[in-house]
């Protein structure tokens, strides 16, 4: 790939004559994120946000200290209030008007692992890594309300300005403009590519800047005067010296007429961009763990430096009031809302929170609707409300067992919820609060559970349906944990999808835990099991058989690649005879009576789902689809 841009002659980081100098330390644990304001600085660290006064930086003093759920990743402020990214913890909302006693307000539910984020006026800009970004409105900060959204490629870091959202996509190595003059369908512009995996933005005039890393450690100047024509005009490339493979994340500020570039383990790298189009390195500070991200104050910059903590770092002469410019701010006009809507091939049931998840039994339906809690609706006739429930935390997933609803809620546990009498939910306990619990799949009398933001998986003994027992110390599986299967095989297996990889688990009551019994090298996105035979879909859009009679050691017998036009296929589902495969905007139907080759039947492609990120498998029963939308509802499509 070719870039039309002026290359700099590469300048070693030993030959720069470095003016910055190490201050102080604020110590705090794995500190990802920063942002000031006057002499107040706000501290994104493992498990808390913090306030600081820097007032006098040789000796910089803690304020206050808060919680902070799930894996916070970026801050911003607006006026009296900080709003944090924390991953799969959502977008989480504190009163900052008294720095020295932060107050938490509320959680906006994002609509996969919240990232980057940029605000512009009352517009906030989320970046939801592999599923897109969002468009949020917080004109009212304890109630921020979700307005729209589009899908992109792997969305991590921000910027808007007036009528536009500058995207960095890490995947697809490119800045993406999208035009938010209508917040609620926001449409892409351009996409520049640039030489690595992109992240942040910066912008100032008819520039921005990109911060770009593996196999392209720099920055990139696009020239964004004509959003249509943006183009590259010049890149820097800085050689990598103390990383093979870093971490992703590269972050950019701008003080005056100088860029300061966040660049991993490699340290921060000043630039001067008095002359955008030729770049010129001023200086680097290279003592550092990692440098995460960075805000700039009156001689100093503040970084983010990870097991550092956050440092504090003196540039004297060439830090001065961190560059904000937003210009105007895009009009929000808001729809009415609507619980119910019958179109032509389908029902969608709105709630006002997020529809993570759904379990179905003969006479009802049971939502995870995220910071709404559980609802649940009549199977026959879902306008008819049956009850709702609101619980402490983001309701993620929910599945029942008899007159027992167990609801996982993030970092708040696992409820277990009374339906004794239906039309009234009562709480019977909490357990795992603490751990961050999010999607389930329920075997018989237990339940496997996602746990630790995708990285862990726990178990929980349902055994006594009203004395649900959580397993002490979770199993890791090495990377995301995308899916569990629904059923058993030989009593105590069942098959687990890994993206790096397909695992074959055990369940062991006494002591709860569960235990790796073998795991096969593939990419894995979805998973089920019947009888002995384990099905697998891959990303890139096959299906995959194994016979498992011996559990340690799975075997392919049958695989092929769909006959689709989706991008990629996604989870598994058995009902029956039936195996469900879904993709990206598709459902995929297959026969399994001849189990270890399963013979295609049809594809039923369901309008919108591209784009929308699709909360788990999509549910089946009695011929008809349950696609659980997010935002989007809760669609109902009669599987004719």
């Amino acid at each position: 790939m070719s870039f039309d841009c002026h290359e700099k002659e590469e300048i070693q980081p030993d030959e720069i004559k470095s003016e910055l100098k190490h201050i102080s330390y604020i110590k705090s644990n794995s500190v990802r994120s920063v942002a000031a304001k006057d002499k107040i600085v706000y501290i994104v660290g493992s498990g808390e946000l913090a306030s600081a006064d820097i007032s006098d930086p040789y000796n910089p003093q803690i304020l206050s200290k808060v919680p902070l759920e799930g894996v916070g990743y970026d801050i911003e402020l607006k006026g009296d209030y900080a709003f944090v990214a924390s991953r799969m913890g959502g977008i989480h909302v504190f009163d900052i008007k008294n720095p020295s006693s932060i107050r938490y307000i509320n959680t906006y539910d994002s609509l996969e692992q919240a990232t980057g984020i940029a605000i512009n006026g009352n517009i906030l800009i989320c970046c939801n890594r592999t599923v897109g970004v969002e468009i949020v409105d917080i004109s009212n900060p304890g109630k921020p309300l979700f307005i729209g959204k589009i899908k992109v490629s792997e969305a991590q870091g921000a910027k808007c300005r007036g009528n536009y959202a500058y995207i960095g996509e890490h995947y697809k190595k490119a800045m993406t403009i999208l035009d938010i003059s209508n917040p609620s369908n926001p449409k892409v512009v351009k996409s520049v590519n640039v030489p690595g995996n992109a992240w942040g933005v910066a912008i100032k005039g008819g520039y921005a800047y990109v911060a770009h890393g593996h196999g392209g450690h720099g920055v990139s100047v696009i020239d964004i005067k004509n959003p249509e024509n943006a183009k590259v005009v010049t890149s820097y490339n800085i050689p990598v010296v103390n990383e093979t493979r870093s971490p992703d994340c590269w972050e950019v500020q701008i003080s005056g007429n100088y860029l300061f570039f966040a660049n991993g383990y490699d340290g921060v790298y000043v630039f001067d961009i008095s002359h955008p189009e030729k770049l010129e390195l001023v200086t680097s500070y290279l003592d550092v763990d990692y440098a995460h991200d960075l805000a700039i104050t009156k001689d100093m910059i503040i970084l983010a430096d990870y097991k550092n903590g956050c440092q504090l770092i003196s540039a004297h002469g060439i830090a001065g009031e961190q560059h904000i410019d937003t210009g105007i701010q895009p009009k929000i006009v808001r729809s009415d809302y609507k619980p119910y809507i019958q179109e032509e091939s389908m029902v969608k049931i709105f709630s006002r929170g997020q529809i993570h998840s759904c379990f179905l039994d003969d006479q009802y339906i049971y939502m995870a609707c995220g910071t709404e809690g559980l609802e649940i609706v009549d199977i026959v006739d879902p306008r008819n409300v049956i009850a709702k429930f609101k619980t402490d935390g983001t309701a993620y997933d929910v599945v029942v067992s008899g007159t027992i609803a167990y609801l996982s809620c993030g970092g708040k546990g696992l409820h277990a919820i009374d339906l004794s009498d239906i039309h009234n939910p009562r709480l019977i306990k909490t357990i795992g609060a603490g751990r961050f619990l999010n999607d389930m799949w329920i075997n018989h009398d237990r339940i496997i559970l996602r746990t630790d933001t995708w990285a862990t998986t726990g178990c929980v003994d349902i055994s006594d349906k009203f004395n649900p027992k959580i397993s002490v110390k979770d199993l890791s599986i090495d990377h995301f944990m995308l899916q569990v299967s629904d059923d058993v095989f030989s009593e105590n297996y069942f098959a687990a999808a890994n993206s790096k990889s397909l695992l074959v688990l055990k369940y062991a009551k006494n002591p709860l835990s569960l235990e790796k019994i073998a795991v096969i090298q593939e990419p894995t996105n979805g998973v089920a099991v019947k009888d002995h035979y384990i099905y697998r879909t891959s990303r890139s859009k096959s299906l995959h058989v194994y016979n498992a009679e011996n559990p340690s050691n799975p075997h392919e017998v049958y695989s092929e690649k769909l006959t689709t036009s989706s991008s990629q296929s996604e989870k598994l589902s058995i009902e029956g005879n039936q195996l469900y495969l879904t993709t990206d905007r598709s459902v995929m139907i297959y026969d399994l009576a001849q189990a270890d080759k399963p013979k295609f039947i049809k594809e039923i492609v369901v309008p919108g789902i591209e784009g929308n990120y699709i909360y788990g498998r999509i549910k089946s029963r009695n011929n008809k689809l349950y696609v659980c939308a997010g935002y989007s509802g809760l669609w109902i499509i009669e599987n004719k």
